[in-house]
């Protein structure tokens, strides 16, 4: 089910052996549903969300595991999100896995 809290979240889905994609939303569940479009979308087996306190965050987070962790199907940015490249620094956050039960509700349709 789609979550009650929305904090700004950096997503990432993953096939059995490698990351596929890294995006960004305050709707993670929303995301997915588009991204259950995509042609690459069978691959996904497994994903993981990871909440931060404020949109920047999300945002130069997103931009440096992109930059750090070379998704297969991401577009990589010419540079950090405006603004935030050397002000904003990105906390910890920890990564917690996407339900099984969600993805697949998403990957029947």
């Amino acid at each position: 089910m789609p979550p009650t809290h929305r904090p700004p979240c950096v997503y990432r889905l993953y096939s059995a052996d490698r990351l596929l994609y890294v995006g960004i939303s305050s709707d993670w569940w929303k995301r997915l549903t588009r991204h259950s479009r995509k042609a690459w979308w069978p691959d996904v087996t497994h994903g993981t969300i990871q909440p931060y306190p404020a949109p920047g965050h999300a945002a130069l987070a997103e931009y440096q595991a992109m930059q750090e962790e070379n998704p297969v199907h991401n577009i990589l940015p010419m540079g950090p999100p405006f603004g935030y490249g050397s002000i904003l620094p990105v906390p910890s956050a920890p990564q917690s896995p996407i339900p099984d039960g969600d993805l697949a509700a998403l990957q029947r349709g």
